[in-house]
């Protein structure tokens, strides 16, 4: 299912799974931010996981795929608590370099596809694994 603002082209992807909702998005931050926010899932933990595609990293920013995955992982979480006014106790950020594809990595549009951050939604029945405190 895709959630569409106003009528324009789907911009945020949404999957139930066993975990919870995987929020998929090219760019609309603000708009997911709302959703999490909203009475049925403000309470829930948040999994922000960044992905890769299987091309290596060897650059001077990011030395892996890992490394650039765990970055845009981070880097949403942070938009999610800074400017959509997530609670910050209830984010994680993770990253999975290419080992999770969606896509073949063989093809651009594969490799493409593949390039993501999702935002899960954890199912309330998982708050107390994602809850460490005593």
């Amino acid at each position: 299912m895709f959630y569409s603002a106003g009528g324009t082209a789907p911009t945020i992807g949404i999957v139930g799974t066993v975990l919870g909702l995987v929020l998929s998005f090219n760019d609309n931050l603000t708009k997911i931010g709302e959703i999490i926010k909203q009475s049925t899932v403000r309470d829930s933990y948040i999994r922000v996981e960044g992905h890769t595609d299987s091309v290596p990293m060897n650059g001077e920013f990011y030395k892996s795929n890992w490394y650039l995955s765990a970055m845009r992982s981070s880097n949403v979480a942070q938009i999610l608590i800074n400017k959509a006014g997530v609670k910050a106790d209830k984010v994680s950020a993770t990253g999975y370099g290419e080992y999770r594809p969606k896509a073949d990595n063989s093809t651009d549009e594969g490799k493409s596809t593949n390039r993501r951050v999702d935002i899960l939604i954890m199912n309330s029945k998982f708050n107390e694994l994602e809850n460490n405190k005593e």
